[in-house]
């Protein structure tokens, strides 16, 4: 984690596009559950309301149906939204990763990068900050969405019943805890064989183009 440090103080250039994002990350959630919830209900109750005809005629179709449009259209809009605003804030993280890492190699004498194949700074330069940029468009982003999600489900379901939302939401935080660990340590041996992979292959090819010129 401490490596990761001086990448992260690079996220404050970006706060807004990302707090942007977040907060459009949020809304799509919020949207997406409640076109769920009222989707659910909306046929349910429409089929009960259907056993009748007198029950069939009192029934309004015209709110739930709007409702279930308005759910649709600003989980599409945020989504979209979202995708812009993280995407815009990753690729100007990038940039600002790749001249940072530039002004830390252009210092460096011949002596101290003496032993560092040129396919292996190619492959620091592409990789390992392509790697970087996942942190907060794959990790951070759907962590902090969710968390502050299951904050606002605690809070609803509460006010109908408060140990329910404690069970509930309980359940979902250890989810939420337990996970990403398990993830990470079932997808650590693999990443890392791929990243060496990527590794061997760009210092070959990078050869085999090199060798080319003398050829």
């Amino acid at each position: 984690m401490k490596a990761l440090l001086p990448f992260i103080k690079l996220f404050k250039h970006q706060w807004l596009m990302m707090f942007t994002g977040l907060i459009l990350s949020i809304t799509t959630l919020m949207a997406g559950i409640g076109l769920l919830s009222l989707s659910g209900w909306f046929l349910s109750a429409a089929a009960v309301a259907g056993l009748t005809a007198a029950t069939a005629m009192m029934f309004n179709y015209f709110t739930p149906a709007g409702g279930v449009r308005f759910f649709s259209i600003v989980r599409t809009a945020s989504r979209y939204g979202e995708r812009l605003a993280t995407h815009e804030a990753t690729f100007k993280l990038l940039t600002q990763l790749r001249t940072w890492a530039w002004r830390k190699l252009m210092p460096l004498s011949a002596s101290n990068m003496q032993g560092i194949r040129q396919g292996d700074l190619l492959n620091r330069l592409v990789a390992d900050i392509d790697t970087l940029d996942h942190l907060y468009l794959r990790l951070i982003t759907p962590m902090a969405a969710s968390l502050l999600m299951l904050g606002a489900l605690y809070l609803f379901v509460s006010w109908f019943d408060a140990h329910l939302a404690l069970i509930l939401c309980g359940s979902l935080l250890s989810v939420w805890l337990v996970l990403p660990w398990v993830f990470y340590l079932l997808g650590r041996k693999p990443g890392v064989d791929l990243l060496e992979s990527k590794r061997v292959y760009r210092v070959q090819v990078l050869e085999i183009v090199q060798g080319l010129a003398e050829i």
